[in-house]
C-alpha cells in the first residue's frame, strides 16, 4: 500500500464541505437559491472537484483486471447508490410524496436522479478501465468515451 496523500485528503474535505454547504444555502434560503452567490459559487466547482478527485485515483484502477475492478466498484458506488434509491422509496412512498411508477422510472426523474453522481462514476469506471487498457493513450480513450457517451445519451 502506498503512502496517504495527506493533500489529496484535504481537497476531499474541502469537497464534502462545499457540498455540504452548497445543500444547506438551499434548505436556509427558502427555495431562492438559483441567484444566491455563495450557492453559484459552490456549485461552479464542487462537481467537477468531485471527479478530479476521483479521477486522480483512477490509475490505481487499471492494475486490477475488469472482472475484479468491476466488482469493487459495484460494492463500492453500486450498492450505496441503490441502498439511498430504497431509502428515498420508502420515504417517499410513505409520505405520500410520489407515485410508484415515477420512482421506477429509468430517468432522472426516477431511478438515476437519488444519488446520480455514484452511478455517473460507477459508469466512468466500468467505461473508462476497458478503454484505458485497450487503446494505452489515455487522452484518446477519454475522447472516446465522451464522444460514445453525447451521442448515446436520450433525447429530450
Amino acid at each position: 500500500m502506498g503512502q496517504r496523500l495527506e493533500h489529496m485528503d484535504l481537497l476531499k474535505c474541502f469537497a464534502i464541505f462545499s457540498v455540504l454547504l452548497g445543500h444547506a444555502t438551499e434548505q436556509l434560503s427558502g427555495g431562492l437559491f438559483w441567484d444566491h452567490p455563495v450557492w453559484e459559487f459552490i456549485y461552479s466547482y464542487h462537481m467537477p472537484l468531485f471527479m478530479f478527485v476521483c479521477g486522480f485515483f483512477f490509475p490505481s484502477s487499471l492494475k486490477r483486471g475488469y472482472g475484479e475492478m468491476a466488482i469493487g466498484k459495484l460494492r463500492q458506488l453500486g450498492l450505496p447508490s441503490l441502498t439511498a434509491y430504497a431509502i428515498a422509496c420508502v420515504i417517499m412512498l410513505a409520505a405520500g410524496v410520489t407515485a410508484i411508477a415515477d420512482l421506477c422510472e429509468w430517468s432522472f426523474a426516477g431511478f438515476m436522479n437519488c444519488v446520480w453522481f455514484l452511478k455517473c462514476l460507477l459508469f466512468c469506471y466500468l467505461l473508462m478501465h476497458p478503454l484505458c487498457r485497450w487503446l494505452r493513450i489515455d487522452w484518446v480513450a477519454a475522447l472516446l468515451a465522451t464522444v460514445l457517451v453525447i451521442n448515446n445519451r436520450p433525447n429530450r
